[in-house]
């Protein structure tokens, strides 16, 4: 295998090329479909005044034309259990709605032995505060967050660099084509000398998901960062 270029790595080449095939076969059955949701098809779960007050778009931003069900579409049913970004790997695919404030946060320990090397890391409160503006499909998020790691003795501690994003719900999910999200995201330089960037490195994150019934649903994202390596050089991952 080549090694990839200096400035860009890939985690995993493996799930890039299945994400590749995944969106190829996506995008040739279903993008030609697309189109901008509008007020008579996207009535509210939740106020049906609501359109009038916001330009008549609301859940998504688009849909897909081949959506059978109107009120599929909607932002989210706040009679509904809530949905979070935490505890997962891959964010939701959905929006907390309009004017909904969700906070979410945790807590990370993780313990590495290899060659003698002992690594220990905490990881809290990793808050994570979104709300929801404009309509149903945009929200705006904040992260923090305090680390402590120990290397064979020597310990960092202090706050990370602040997180901040939006996400915004571009497609309903209709039978095999995806509830998507995006999220444009970045960090921010204000965190402890040893634990900052020190520099604001933004990123990508494409989120797509599959309610398959009730209690069974999957979901994947792909994402595209800036990153600093340990020497202090900047490369995408």
């Amino acid at each position: 295998m080549v090694p990839p270029a200096d400035n860009f790595r890939f985690l995993s080449s493996d799930a890039t090329g299945l994400c590749i095939v995944l969106w190829c076969t996506i995008l040739m059955l279903g993008f030609s479909n697309f189109s901008v949701a509008q007020d008579a098809a996207f009535p509210s779960l939740r106020d049906p005044g609501r359109q009038a007050n916001h330009g008549g778009l609301t859940g998504t931003l688009f849909r897909w034309a081949s959506e059978p069900s109107a009120e599929s579409a909607v932002g989210p049913d706040l009679n509904e259990p809530l949905v979070t970004d935490r505890p997962d790997f891959t964010e939701a695919s959905s929006t907390v709605g309009q004017g909904v404030a969700q906070l979410e946060f945790g807590y990370t320990f993780t313990f590495d032995s290899e060659a003698g090397t002992r690594t220990r890391s905490h990881s809290v409160p990793e808050i994570l505060f979104r709300y929801g503006i404009i309509d149903d499909w945009m929200e705006l998020r904040f992260g923090g967050n305090y680390a402590y790691q120990s290397v064979s003795g020597l310990t960092a501690a202090g706050a990370e660099d602040l997180y901040l994003g939006a996400k915004l719900a571009l497609t309903p999910q209709a039978g095999f084509l995806p509830e998507m999200a995006i999220i444009p995201q970045m960090t921010v330089p204000t965190g402890h000398s040893t634990l900052t960037a020190g520099e604001v490195l933004p990123g990508v994150n494409w989120i797509y998901g599959w309610e398959i019934n009730d209690i069974l649903s999957t979901a994947g994202s792909t994402q595209f960062n800036r990153a600093m390596d340990d020497t202090g050089s900047a490369y995408t991952e």
